[in-house]
């Protein structure tokens, strides 16, 4: 509509406006919506076509109903127990990239926000400010989400962060599924659709044991509620041993529950190698998976996995984009393994389940900066240790190098022939600018670039910012040291560029500055004849039509001696010499005119 830009698309999972007209022409009245235990995840506002347009609201979009003074009620937004993350708002002017989750049309105060995990929180704080004290920002932890599994792994940072009541209101009993929550009972809830566990109390006997080769082992699973009745009769069981190998088998399992209680006999083979590690799995009801404890051929032997092999991070270097791959070649182990461990300097390590694979994908430092990134291997009986790590070093930096001036030649400036390099002569052509810092990489290069009226390049130098000169805090380029090759008589623009190791640029103001190669015009009717003993006055005039002239002067010399008189201003007017000087010798002058 002719405004920098107008048309909004906004978008996402849901919009909720928490208000209604109640036969009022004037107000509408607030009402309650309440968003508890929900995920939001890869849901986007998507706008294309012309610049200007903005997309809002990748997630949600939230209106509402905040008065001050006249009276009625206001609305109120309820959201805890959420987790809202990879939602994107994409449109021409915010590309691939706009951090939003949410857009709220009304007073921050009528949101009521705590216990969710929200992507790009920081966002929401400031002048928003709606964020509340346990809301927090971090991977979900979803167990697949590549493949819509947005369940939660063990080691996920959104278990037990939830809470039973906000605002007057309480958290469902059930997840998604239909599983009891939480679990367990005494426990917090965990935040998002699913709650991470089986929802039941499984004993598996024994606890822990060996079995010898060619020995068989009965394992016995019981199932309860948390309130301590056992499953029903009849729920089905399905048998299997973790790893699947030929080493240990099911050799029978019962196929049902009876008093919550199933049992299977196992037996390791023969060849079964000494101190092999294995557990049972059981199906219960065709969708509930449970594990026991870890048991062992011969004696019990446990060490974690040895570390990743020839560790590499791409892309290896600084890098504007906060995207990291990293990769290894898997070691030789017996088990799988279920995941990897990252430790970025001294932050807390988290986990990223990815079985028996040996590339992550999307890594993100958390600030601009060189971060040196451990990552240790876990295998499927949970085994790791730190000290079998390998590190990478992870750098990022998106932010451009600080604002410089440029100091020489001023804007407006003139060079002249006199200043011009020639072959075995550097000349009097100095660029000079202002050294600035970088936040994180630090500075690479520097590009002197020289273009003429028209922006046609007459030059682009890159130049090394170390070592500078007798002042660390100026960059002096001498023109003649990189081209013995003249400036032509024309105007020039100038402006340096300065980039960081990992390609950020700051581009300094443009200057000007005129090249003169052309002396000024000089007009004189010389004087050859004088007087003995009578003055003489000398006149001449001048003019420049392009950087103008500076000076017009009188320079004489007494006949017989070696002393110049001078100078001797002509600009304003002519110059007489003394009588005394005009002599039988004569005298001799010149007249000097520079532009």
């Amino acid at each position: 509509n002719g405004n920098d830009w107008c048309p909004n698309v906004e978008g996402g999972a849901i919009a909720a406006d928490a208000s209604f007209w109640n036969n009022d022409e004037q107000r509408s009245e607030g009402v309650t919506s309440t968003i508890i235990n929900s995920t939001f995840v890869n849901n986007r506002a998507y706008a294309s076509g012309e610049e200007g347009i903005h997309a809002y609201g990748g997630a949600m979009i939230l209106w509402g109903r905040y008065d001050d003074e006249s009276g009625g009620a206001d609305s109120r937004h309820i959201l805890f127990n959420n987790i809202i993350y990879g939602n994107s708002a994409d449109g021409p002017n915010q590309p691939g990239e706009y951090e939003q989750n949410i857009t709220i049309h009304t007073d921050h105060r009528v949101i009521h926000s705590d216990h969710n995990l929200i992507q790009f929180l920081d966002n929401y704080k400031g002048s928003q400010n709606w964020a509340g004290p346990n809301d927090f920002e971090a991977d979900p932890g979803f167990r697949d989400p590549e493949n819509g599994d947005f369940s939660l792994h063990r080691f996920s940072n959104s278990i037990e962060r939830g809470t039973l009541e906000f605002e007057g209101f309480t958290a469902p009993t059930e997840d998604i599924t239909g599983k009891q929550r939480p679990v367990p009972p005494e426990s917090p809830p965990d935040v998002g659709a699913y709650e991470q566990g089986v929802g039941f109390q499984i004993t598996f006997t024994p606890e822990e044991g060996t079995v010898d080769p060619g020995a068989t082992l009965e394992v016995q699973l019981e199932a309860k509620g948390w309130d301590g009745t056992a499953l029903e009769d009849g729920s089905s069981v399905e048998w299997k041993v973790s790893p699947d190998s030929s080493y240990v088998t099911v050799e029978s399992g019962e196929a049902t529950t009876t008093g919550g209680i199933a049992k299977a006999t196992v037996k390791a083979a023969n060849d079964a190698p000494s101190g092999f590690q294995f557990r049972v799995r059981a199906l219960l009801t065709g969708n509930i998976p449970v594990e026991s404890p870890s048991f062992f051929v011969g004696q019990k032997v446990e060490a974690p996995p040895p570390a990743p092999a020839n560790l590499r991070i791409i892309p290896d270097g600084w890098t504007q984009d906060n995207n990291f791959a990293i990769e290894w070649d898997s070691p030789e182990w017996v088990y799988d393994i279920e995941g990897a461990w990252l430790r970025y300097d001294n932050e807390e390590p988290f986990f990223v389940p990815i079985p028996n694979v040996n590339k992550l994908e999307g890594g993100q430092a958390p600030f601009n900066g060189e971060f040196t990134v451990k990552v240790w291997l876990q295998d499927v009986f949970q085994q790791s240790d730190e000290a079998n790590s390998a590190e990478v070093v992870a750098r990022w930096d998106n932010t451009p190098p600080e604002d410089f001036e440029l100091l020489n030649p001023q804007d407006g400036s003139w060079i002249g022939i006199e200043d011009q390099p020639s072959p075995g002569d550097a000349g009097n052509i100095v660029f000079s600018w202002q050294h600035n810092t970088d936040n994180a990489s630090g500075i690479a290069l520097f590009k002197l670039i020289i273009v003429d009226y028209n922006w046609v390049d007459y030059g682009v130098w890159e130049i090394n910012p170390y070592p500078r000169g007798a002042d660390p805090d100026v960059h002096d380029f001498q023109l003649g040291n990189w081209t013995s090759n003249s400036l032509p008589e024309t105007e020039f623009v100038w402006f340096v560029e300065t980039i960081d190791s990992a390609g950020n640029v700051n581009k300094s103001d443009e200057r000007i500055f005129n090249v003169d190669l052309m002396p000024p015009n000089l007009s004189h009717s010389p004087v050859t004849i004088a007087n003995l003993g009578e003055s003489v006055t000398i006149g001449a005039s001048a003019d420049d039509s392009r950087s103008g002239l500076m000076y017009l002067e009188l320079f004489y010399r007494v006949g017989g001696e070696d002393q110049l008189q001078g100078p001797y201003d002509l600009l304003s007017g002519n110059h007489t010499i003394s009588g005394a000087d005009v002599t039988t010798e004569g005298l001799s002058y010149f007249i000097e005119a520079a532009d």
